[in-house]
């Protein structure tokens, strides 16, 4: 199968300086670069993220109107079992902060009591 390459402009919310989100898909191997200085860096990216979320909020230009290939390369690809990772631990992250905040709430009861 043959994929597209998807191109990106993303403004900074800091500096206002135009980064540009590029993804590409050859066979299983998703690749999205971005030239912010985390993804440079080959760090995590917010603008990589909001992208294969299909946010183009912040989007200033680009190929916006494909969403369906952005899912579609997403799919059997290598990056999808980490995304998946990825939001499995965030799931448990927020759960877990739910009952943190409800176990400081009875232990700040039993402090008054």
């Amino acid at each position: 199968m043959t994929y597209p390459v998807l191109d990106f402009q993303v403004p900074s919310s800091s500096t206002g300086e135009v980064y540009e989100v590029v993804l590409s898909r050859t066979e299983n191997n998703l690749t999205m670069t971005c030239t912010c200085p985390a993804g440079t860096k080959g760090m995590h990216c917010k603008h990589r993220l909001s992208i294969l979320l299909c946010d183009f909020s912040d989007v200033e230009s680009g190929d916006t109107d494909r969403e369906s290939d952005i899912r579609e390369m997403l799919a059997g690809s290598d990056v999808e079992a980490a995304w998946e990772e990825v939001f499995k631990f965030e799931r448990e992250l927020i759960e877990l902060k739910k009952k943190m905040s409800a176990a400081k709430k009875r232990l700040g009861k039993a402090l008054n009591d």
